[in-house]
């Protein structure tokens, strides 16, 4: 896991023309750009990820395209020490460019705890 304040890093291996969905906003982010000046912010918060892990991953590779898709599990921190834990299911769509896997979609979606 990377430093969510390193935005920089977190950003190295996506693509310029890179697109995202996710539960944070209602149409697609468009652009390496936004998702960082979006992601920037987000860096600084006192709420921090303490633990992460990627379940039931899957990747299928055609050619020069791979898609990987799996479940997030999570546990973020606040400055007071109180825990969250945090779920989603997530798609992530890389494409080999100049011999580089990049990164080009992704969709992160919420996965909500079972009703009982």
């Amino acid at each position: 896991m990377t430093d969510p304040g390193n935005i920089a890093e977190a950003f190295k291996n996506i693509a310029h023309d890179y697109t995202e969905f996710n539960a944070d906003y209602s149409t697609r982010l468009d652009g390496k750009s936004m998702a960082m000046r979006l992601s920037e912010p987000s860096g600084k918060d006192p709420n921090r990820i303490a633990a992460a892990e990627m379940l039931n991953s899957k990747v299928q590779v055609y050619g020069d395209t791979a898609i990987l898709t799996y479940n997030f599990a999570g546990v973020s921190k606040n400055k007071e020490g109180e825990i969250k834990t945090n779920r989603a299911k997530s798609t992530r769509v890389y494409v080999k460019q100049g011999g580089k896997w990049k990164l080009v979609h992704a969709n992160f979606a919420p996965d909500p705890q079972p009703k009982n």
